[in-house]
């Protein structure tokens, strides 16, 4: 994760009118934690989901199913290679290069597997 999922972050907590206590509360994670992705430091998995999940922030589906396919063969990577590194099934990174979003949890998975950076996937939050 990047400078940019951090203001990501802040700008899509301050939308919501939450302090950084009331983020924390509701992921299940502390202040500091929330203090700590704001200023750059990558959260984990488990803490991304949550941040993502609560903040209601929708994905954009269409560019990142597009974009994993083409990540994958830059990195010269097999599918079968890719669900290993992400520690996902092959039917999943199948089903997603065929327009079959995942889980966000597995979304999140593969991004940071192929180093796609996530917040470019971000849109605003549902309604």
């Amino acid at each position: 994760m990047s400078k940019n999922f951090a203001s990501k972050i802040k700008k899509l907590r301050k939308q919501q009118g939450l302090s950084k206590q009331q983020l924390a509360q509701l992921c299940g994670v502390t202040r500091l934690t929330i203090y700590s992705v704001e200023h750059g430091d990558p959260p984990s998995i488990k803490t991304c989901y949550k941040l993502i999940k609560n903040l209601n922030v929708k994905l954009n589906e269409s560019l990142f199913i597009k974009n994993i396919r083409s990540q994958r063969e830059r990195k010269g990577l097999s599918m079968q290679k890719l669900a290993k590194e992400a520690k996902v099934a092959i039917s999943t990174i199948y089903l997603a290069e065929k327009g079959k979003l995942p889980s966000l949890k597995t979304c999140i998975k593969v991004a940071n597997t192929l180093e796609l950076p996530f917040e470019n996937y971000m849109c605003d939050t549902k309604k």
